[in-house]
């Protein structure tokens, strides 16, 4: 498993290094679908891609179909929440802003908490009705208490408590609609 990774791996960077054509872009998206197979069949784990976070995301975009556009829409609202919560004295995020500069938060923003929350929100997407910016991001965030160093898994996680919430919400407004309340 490992000598296939490692070949993906070698293959992705050398799309890499050469110039980003059309056709350089068609074999990392090739090597991203291979390794979507892998993940598909239980070979391999996104977890796995952990120390190679260009080529997970990657990974994790493929499996989703998403878009330079989604990328952009969720990193701003992930950078929101996390810039309005480095405001807040003793929180998480500003324990962090206070150690690291914006760079750095800015790359853990788009290198670890991304991927992972397109990948928990992609659980969800189909039966979650509540809005993804002012929502999602800040519950299932606020809900992890290490976002940076969090696995998947835990954002997984977060993501199905979160949409267990948004339905209780959902029931209860209905039934308070229908009593008059």
């Amino acid at each position: 498993m490992t000598n296939r990774l490692e070949k993906l791996a070698v293959e992705w960077m050398r799309c890499d290094a050469a110039s980003m054509n059309q056709d350089n872009q068609d074999a990392r998206d090739d090597v991203a679908r291979s390794m979507c197979a892998l993940i598909q069949s239980g070979v391999l784990k996104i977890s796995d891609l952990a120390d190679q976070p260009e080529i997970r995301f990657a990974v994790i975009n493929s499996q989703a179909g998403v878009d330079h556009y989604d990328n952009l829409h969720s990193v701003l609202c992930i950078h929101e929440y996390v810039l309005e919560q480095a405001e807040v004295k003793g929180s998480y995020w500003y324990n962090i802003s206070e150690r690291s500069s914006v760079d750095e938060l800015r790359h853990a923003v788009i290198e670890r908490i991304l991927p992972d929350i397109q990948a928990a929100f992609n659980t969800v997407k189909d039966q979650y009705n509540d809005c993804f910016d002012f929502e999602f991001v800040p519950r299932v965030l606020a809900s992890i208490k290490d976002p940076i160093a969090a696995e998947t898994e835990a954002f997984i996680a977060a993501a199905a408590v979160e949409l267990q919430r948004s339905e209780q919400e959902c029931k209860t407004s209905a039934a308070q609609a229908g009593d008059g309340s």
